[in-house]
């Protein structure tokens, strides 16, 4: 994985979230953007220490992942299996969703 401080999932969006929803964002626009590559493993504690989080919200947010089929969870982590394109578009709909919130469209 990418080592990298910056998001790329806009902060203002997610000011309000909890540490488990910014996880989440964050991972999926990494894994859709390529940061993050198929067949990458993720550790637990390696995007705890890299989120600045506990394990807690990093489970969390693996678990929605592996949910949406982008990942496979395996012990302490998970494994990346990438995007089809149903998970784009479905991807694409949530980002709609939440930039029509954002936005009080």
């Amino acid at each position: 994985m990418a080592e990298s401080k910056e998001f790329l999932y806009p902060v203002k969006w997610l000011s309000k979230a909890s540490a488990g929803d910014r996880v989440t964002s964050e991972l999926r626009m990494r894994i859709i953007s390529g940061m993050i590559e198929s067949g990458a493993i993720l550790s637990e504690n390696k995007l705890a220490a890299d989120f600045g989080v506990s394990r807690s919200p990093v489970r969390e947010a693996l678990k929605i992942l592996a949910s949406e089929n982008i990942i496979r969870l395996e012990r302490m982590g998970a494994v990346v299996i990438g995007l089809t394109e149903k998970s784009i578009q479905r991807f694409m709909t949530y980002v709609y969703s939440l930039k029509r919130l954002y936005l009080n469209v």
